[in-house]
């Protein structure tokens, strides 16, 4: 039976399984406003004899007290940093997998790791996030409460039962404010690429992301084996796209 136990590997990854016992390890990103909670929705998918390792962003659930990042690349070099030095070296590459606003976190983590590390990373899936070099698609971080609300709810990755409880929703619009002005501080180098091929994937009613947006992926990887995915849903279907991910990298 799988360890569904979320337990700190470092300062940045939270761990679900035995990575130094497992054939291959899937780290990951989450959206805006999560810590490391959502990847417990994805643990059954994954094949027994992996393990996934979730990066987590201070200043929220388990790193409540610390404060919020400040700037998205020197938390990339961090992290990259962190895996480089705890990545279990039993010849297999792993994986990386990102939703939204955790696809370009994951997107620069595999950048900075490549120019340390070669080949730790040979595939990032990315949902619902376009390219760096479209333009963003965040909201205003400066937008009013009400104009934030309506664009989580758009989203469909939030219950709308958290804004009725006036704590609850201050913390999360607190969090959401901090990783928003984080991704609009973000600039990507039209030279900033990764060798690693990479999946990129969309839902088909996504309100947020436009198909070109995500297609453009494809500029962001010197690989040849690009992969985009059109599939039923709106802005995170999770489930069912970290389905496909799974089921095109796991032969």
């Amino acid at each position: 039976m799988r360890n569904l136990c979320l337990k700190r590997e470092s300062e940045s990854i939270f761990e679900i399984g035995n990575s130094h016992d497992c054939d291959r390890i899937l780290y990951a990103a989450g959206h805006a406003g999560t810590g490391v909670q959502w990847s417990m929705e994805l643990c059954c998918a994954l094949p027994q004899n992996w393990a996934m390792r979730v990066v987590h962003l201070p200043g929220r659930e388990r790193r409540l007290k610390e404060p919020a990042v400040d700037e998205l690349a020197k938390f990339a070099i961090s992290v990259a940093e962190e895996i480089n030095q705890s990545h279990p070296r039993n010849g297999s590459a792993a994986a990386f997998w990102g939703q939204s606003m955790g696809g370009i976190i994951a997107f620069e983590i595999c950048r900075h790791l490549e120019s340390i590390e070669d080949r730790i990373i040979d595939v990032l899936g990315i949902l619902g996030a376009p390219a760096p070099i479209t333009t963003p698609w965040l909201e205003d971080p400066h937008c009013t409460d009400e104009e934030l609300i309506a664009a989580i709810l758009q989203t469909g990755a939030t219950s709308p039962a958290i804004f009725h409880d006036e704590g609850l929703k201050r913390m999360l619009l607190n969090v959401l404010r901090k990783d928003m002005l984080l991704y609009h501080k973000y600039n990507w180098s039209r030279n900033a690429t990764i060798d690693a091929s990479i999946i990129a994937i969309r839902g088909r009613d996504d309100p947020l992301t436009a198909l070109e947006n995500v297609r453009a992926w494809e500029l962001c990887s010197t690989n040849e084996r690009f992969a985009f995915l059109d599939i039923a849903g709106g802005h995170l279907p999770l489930v069912a796209a970290f389905n496909h991910f799974i089921a095109m990298i796991k032969n």
